[in-house]
């Protein structure tokens, strides 16, 4: 029960920084106005050009003849960037997003510890078929096969090891 207790607090804790870096990141794209990205309209392309970079606007933007395009774009992205800093920053999105990312490193190594473990008594199967449906289907959503029918699975597998 030990490496479910492992997994399970280290999932939970999982869930509250998902939740959490997703309010942040709105919060973030509601002060920035939006992702530090910039589209651009290329001659010759149907649609705009979605671009991340300096890089990226030199390689759309090429030659002498766009020379003033390519440093008001540049320009416009700076600006960008540093509206998305500022503002994560002031929220801590990139902070939660990183610890986020270090939870779930914690959280595949326990579960992978449980599924390893040999199984001594029921309750040991319980916490690890609990522990692969929560991982694989978070929250019951998937309504095909094979998910609803482990979940009637666990619950009997609860029913039998703790009757009424």
């Amino acid at each position: 029960m030990a490496l479910w207790r492992a997994w399970y607090d280290a999932n939970e804790a999982g869930k509250r920084l998902c939740h959490q870096q997703q309010r942040l990141e709105t919060e973030v794209l509601k002060s920035a106005g939006g992702f530090p990205v910039l589209k651009l309209e290329i001659p010759g392309e149907a649609k705009p050009v979605v671009t991340r970079t300096c890089q990226e606007i030199d390689s759309w933007l090429p030659g002498a003849a766009m020379a003033e395009a390519r440093k008001t774009a540049k320009a416009e992205l700076a600006a960008r960037i540093r509206k998305w800093n500022a503002a994560d920053e002031q929220f801590g999105y990139s902070r939660t997003r990183s610890g986020e990312t270090q939870i779930a490193g914690i959280q595949e190594a326990s579960a992978n510890s449980l599924w390893e473990a040999p199984a001594l008594t029921t309750s040991d199967i319980i916490a690890k078929l609990h522990a692969i449906i929560e991982t694989e289907d978070p929250g019951s959503q998937l309504m095909e096969r094979p998910w609803p029918q482990l979940q009637i699975i666990l619950a009997d597998l609860v029913r039998i090891d703790h009757p009424a």
